[in-house]
């Protein structure tokens, strides 16, 4: 019996298919500059941050080297902000969360996520919230997995996980996990609903 839902975090619980997506989305928009022209800078600058191993001042730093602009930092903690919510998907987890344990495990910068989870309340819905800043790994690795697993107590075999990459359900599915792709450019919550209910969640 399913007793534990994990969500990944970008593509799942939002509309953007990753962090670094909405990030460079929002700069390219007030540094004049194309999303996709930004990322490979992002991704390059912020790579040990995701494992928690860099600051995020020394992060926008060589960020702002990378573009040859003298950037205030406030417009990175903007582009945090600006993340754009998945409401149906929110929705159903405010359903969720009176049946069964959900939690977030997500690729992600604790800095960005802490300033989200405080913005969205996300406290009130999930539990635990682990990054890959706080695992030092990201969801190829079975460590993250385990991290969130123990945090709660919870077994592989009762624990669903949710990710909008087919590449980020193999570790948790050879773990025990029961897995389910979430294709974010449909954005099919029914159907989450629907595969839910066939695991035995009444909702």
């Amino acid at each position: 019996m399913v007793k534990y839902i994990y969500f990944d975090f970008d593509g799942v619980l939002t509309t953007d298919p990753r962090g670094a997506y909405s990030t460079c989305s929002y700069l390219g928009k007030k540094i004049h500059m194309s999303t996709e022209s930004l990322i490979p800078m992002w991704k390059h600058c912020s790579k040990e941050l995701y494992f928690g191993n860099e600051t995020l001042e020394k992060t926008w730093a060589c960020f702002c080297q990378k573009v040859e602009k003298d950037l205030d930092i406030a417009l990175v903690y903007e582009a945090f902000e600006a993340t754009p919510k998945n409401m149906p998907m929110l929705a159903l987890c405010n359903e969720l969360r009176t049946v069964c344990h959900l939690g977030i495990i997500t690729d992600n910068p604790q800095e960005r996520m802490d300033i989200l989870t405080e913005q969205w309340g996300l406290r009130a819905q999930f539990d635990p919230i682990i990054t890959s800043a706080q695992a030092k790994c990201f969801k190829k690795d079975t460590h993250i997995f385990s991290l969130a697993l123990e945090s709660v107590g919870a077994l592989a075999g009762e624990s669903v996980f949710i990710d909008n990459k087919q590449e980020n359900l193999v570790v948790p599915a050879a773990m025990g996990m029961q897995t389910y792709f979430h294709n974010q450019e449909v954005n099919d919550v029914h159907a989450l609903r629907k595969q839910l209910c066939a695991w035995g969640i009444a909702v």
